[in-house]
């Protein structure tokens, strides 16, 4: 939000090349693209459509502080992209089906606020705090794991739902079992 503008569809792509924040950014889509990066610099990300991360997005806290990232549409790392998230935030706010690649990438915190369409999380993910607060917002959440895999969460667990909010966590088959692996924080599940 350079002026107060919505940007449109941002590509880091000079190869190589490193952009560095200076305030925070409103696009359309974002794509870094294999070689690029992209330094949040602790400022935010709001992005009405995909991002996806092909080279290094470091999101890591910086000048202004702890980084989140709002991502209403399909959020992609490849397997040979480099996500840095120390004290940062991802946001999957979409209106719309959302699908999550991770590529076994580490998060600082994950939230789920889709409460119009279901957010997939396609393979494996580990995250220090994973949170889906559907008592804030108007509407049920439905979040699909992929089948048979393991997504660990280091630190707090928060699935707070409400009546009339309730939060759905299924496989993607809505048959195999998945497993969320809470390995040492605190855990808040209401109305699941």
């Amino acid at each position: 939000n350079i002026g107060g503008s919505t940007l449109g569809g941002i590509v880091i792509g000079a190869s190589p090349d490193t952009i560095t924040l200076d305030t925070d950014m409103v696009c359309d889509s974002l794509t870094v693209s294999s070689g690029d990066v992209l330094v949040t610099d602790g400022y935010e990300i709001d992005s009405a459509g995909a991002i996806t991360i092909h080279g290094t997005l470091n999101a890591a806290s910086g000048t202004d502080g702890n980084s989140t990232i709002n991502s209403a549409g399909d959020w992609t790392i490849d397997a040979a992209a480099t996500f840095i998230s120390t004290n940062s935030t991802v946001i999957f706010d979409g209106t719309a089906a959302q699908s999550i690649t991770s590529n076994s990438k580490a998060y600082s915190t994950i939230e789920v606020r889709n409460v119009d369409a279901v957010v997939t999380f396609t393979d494996a993910f580990t995250t220090a705090n994973f949170t889906i607060d559907s008592d804030n917002y108007a509407g049920t959440v439905e979040v699909d794991f992929k089948e048979s895999l393991t997504y660990i969460i280091t630190g707090t667990l928060t699935l707070d739902g409400a009546s009339g909010e309730e939060i759905t966590l299924d496989s993607q088959d809505g048959v195999t079992r998945f497993t969320l692996d809470v390995q040492g924080g605190d855990q808040y599940v209401d109305y699941v």
